[in-house]
């Protein structure tokens, strides 16, 4: 009976898989991944650092700059550095600085790594500041397409980002939305004051007291100024002067003009310029 072909010999006359292509099968696998390392969790930017430092390291130390590791990973410079940062965090890497050049990174052994908490950038785990992919997207830089794409992902996907649910509408950031509360407050604080002068100075004043002291308590102790207060208007302090002087902090008492004594009106002051003569012709 004739022995059947083995597979080796299958592949070999077989027409549908060239001989080639078996004898070169051990360049697939360029890359071994351990299991402690795949599952440690890491983001795909840090992950893909940690790959570079590697290849670059060997067995040994490796010095690549911040700009050679963006080139080559794809990814933002300060994507980089937040990815760097991490690893030295959970010790996956030592960094020794060195004096006018790029410092020296070395892998350390698994046995060494930290237990993989704020791998994402959790402030409430650790004084880490976020990841750059979770905080604000990366800076575009003109002409380098693949760092002004995602920082996590494909780079040249160009997939659209979604809309964060928790962002301010489109044309108004936190920020503006905020200057314009506090402009609506520093108006109604203006109007309850007594004395109508000065506004830009009035409102910038009023701004200032805004940020140490909350609206509801300015806006009930102006109004309680100006139901208080009995003073001709010419005796009342301008705004600007009341608020940065923080009068409101003043005891309401000290805030109503009283008499002279036994509660009479005391007399006015007549200065000797206005009498027809002066005093020194008298």
């Amino acid at each position: 009976m004739a022995q059947a072909p083995s597979s080796r010999a299958l592949f070999s006359e077989s027409g549908n898989v060239p001989g080639e292509l078996r004898q070169d099968t051990s360049e697939f696998n360029v890359i071994f991944v351990h299991s402690r390392l795949d599952d440690y969790g890491l983001p795909a930017s840090v992950f893909r650092v940690y790959c570079h430092l590697a290849r670059r390291a060997g067995s040994g130390a490796a010095f690549p700059a911040v700009a050679s590791i963006a080139r080559i990973c794809r990814l933002h410079p300060q994507t980089v550095r937040q990815a760097l940062r991490v690893l030295v965090q959970h010790r996956l890497i030592t960094r020794e600085p060195r004096p006018g050049t790029t410092p020296i990174y070395r892998l350390t052994p698994a046995a060494q790594w930290q237990p993989p908490t704020n791998i994402n950038g959790s402030p409430s785990e650790s004084d880490a500041p976020p990841l750059v992919s979770e905080s604000t997207p990366a800076k575009q830089i003109k002409g380098h397409p693949s760092e002004s794409d995602a920082v996590e992902g494909n780079p040249f996907e160009g997939d659209p980002k979604k809309e964060d649910p928790h962002s301010p509408p489109m044309g108004d950031s936190v920020k503006d939305t905020e200057s314009k509360s506090t402009s609506t407050q520093s108006e109604a604080i203006y109007e309850a004051y007594p004395k109508k002068v000065g506004r830009p100075a009035a409102l910038r004043a009023i701004r200032r007291a805004l940020a140490k002291h909350t609206f509801e308590f300015l806006l009930e102790r102006t109004r309680l100024y100006a139901q208080t207060c009995n003073s001709p208007t010419e005796f009342i302090p301008n705004p600007s002067t009341w608020f940065n002087q923080e009068r409101f902090n003043d005891e309401p008492a000290t805030w109503r003009r009283t008499g002279g004594s036994n509660g009479r009106p005391q007399p006015a002051i007549i200065r000797p310029d206005k009498f027809g003569c002066g005093v020194s012709k008298l």
